[in-house]
């Protein structure tokens, strides 16, 4: 009898396309969303954001926004490519190309975001609203403690910025000449994980000094609440390819033919 046919799957996923701790010393490398947000967890006494003076405000919620679905953007990343290196084997195991797609672009997309909020309030003759230009409202509205403290927080996560900022200038936003035709080593520096998670804590931390002054309540921006995460979705393609495996093997005992190992570790 002919020895069943095993279940089709791209040959790239011997390709190790992932590591544990993919944006480890490299590169590495948001867009707007119109998603309304529930992903966060807030602590309040109320809604409270009434109390936001009209001018802080109109800038907070976009910003708030802002930083909540980078966050959900990171924490989606780091649960499908900074997990482990059983993780690993399951997304090159099922569609190593598509995952390498998402990884560039999520982290892509954070890093605009994060470059957006610390941009100052105005380029040239155009105006942005950033993380900086909420600091002025502050200001206008007369809380100087409340603006000095913001002030420190800003500089902090634009001191943390600087090697992300780089490949937002060069290599994201702009094709900058010398590190596009560079050869063997980036000019760029190395953006790691770390980095990224200490960012996204600035700037959490930068709106939830405004959110306690006035709201009294914070947001718990680094446990995002999504229906449905990497988590979830790593599982399913784990079950779906032990499932495939699991029948293949079943035909293949029919046919009188020895059991074939799994491709996935056991802990995956």
């Amino acid at each position: 009898m002919a020895e069943p046919r095993r279940p089709p799957s791209s040959a790239a996923w011997k390709r190790r396309l992932f590591s544990a701790t993919p944006l480890g010393a490299g590169y590495y490398g948001t867009s707007q969303s119109a998603l309304g947000l529930n992903t966060t967890r807030v602590t309040s006494t109320d809604d409270g954001r009434a109390r936001l003076p009209q001018a802080v405000r109109a800038l907070f919620d976009p910003a708030w926004q802002q930083v909540a679905l980078a966050h959900a953007k990171w924490a989606v990343t780091k649960q499908l490519f900074v997990t482990s290196e059983a993780r690993s084997a399951v997304l090159n195991r099922t569609a190593p190309d598509f995952f390498a797609l998402c990884q560039h672009s999520f982290v892509s997309d954070v890093l605009m975001a994060t470059g957006r909020l610390l941009d100052p309030p105005r380029t040239g003759k155009r105006e942005n609203r950033s993380l900086e230009r909420l600091r002025d409202a502050v200001t206008s509205c007369g809380d100087q403690a409340l603006a000095d403290a913001l002030a420190l927080l800003l500089h902090a996560a634009r001191q943390r910025e600087a090697a992300t900022r780089e490949h937002r200038n060069k290599r994201l936003a702009h094709n900058d000449l010398a590190t596009i035709l560079s050869v063997g080593t980036s000019p760029l520096p190395p953006v790691t994980v770390a980095d990224i998670d200490a960012l996204l804590a600035d700037l959490a931390a930068f709106l939830n000094a405004i959110d306690l002054r006035y709201c009294e309540g914070t947001t718990f921006f680094a446990d995002p609440i999504q229906n449905g995460d990497g988590d979830s979705l790593a599982r399913w393609l784990r079950d779906g390819v032990r499932y495939r495996e699991e029948a293949w093997n079943r035909k293949r005992v029919d046919a009188g033919l020895p059991a074939v190992p799994p491709s996935l570790p056991p802990e995956a």
